[in-house]
């Protein structure tokens, strides 16, 4: 049975957590599992942990979860950034909800900067993202 679980079988189970009332608690344990059974995670599997905090996870478990993804190196698309906002929003946090707003321009074109070669251009965006106040969720 061991064997069976892969990346596809608990991205699953933690998915199905945010169906029919978000069970936070649960999907957390899943992912915990999966940890320990040395599956890696990836983006499909940390959208569907944001997913399940906007509807039942508090705001700095959402924002932890956003900063663990960065940290590994998993790209971020618009299905995160919706599922931050989300949490953010249905915990109260507005301001932090136009924060990361701002954010996801700035590290869309960034990251089309780097993935491009043109580091120059993307250390002169994040340079105009700092200089215009705008914070790193992280």
């Amino acid at each position: 049975m061991k064997d069976m679980l892969n990346l596809v079988t608990f991205n699953a189970l933690i998915d199905v957590c945010g169906k029919g009332g978000a069970n936070f608690k649960r999907a957390s344990i899943i992912f915990d599992e999966m940890l320990s059974n040395g599956v890696q995670p990836d983006r499909i599997t940390y959208n569907s942990l944001l997913a399940v905090c906007s509807g039942a996870g508090p705001w700095e478990t959402a924002r932890s979860l956003f900063s663990e993804m960065v940290y590994r190196g998993i790209d971020q698309d618009i299905y995160t950034y919706n599922a931050l906002l989300d949490a953010a929003c249905n915990g109260g946090h507005i301001d932090e909800a136009f924060e990361i707003m701002s954010e996801m321009h700035y590290s869309t074109i960034i990251r089309g900067c780097a993935n491009a070669g043109r580091l120059d251009r993307a250390l002169s965006l994040f340079n105009e993202m700092k200089f215009a106040g705008i914070k790193s969720v992280l």
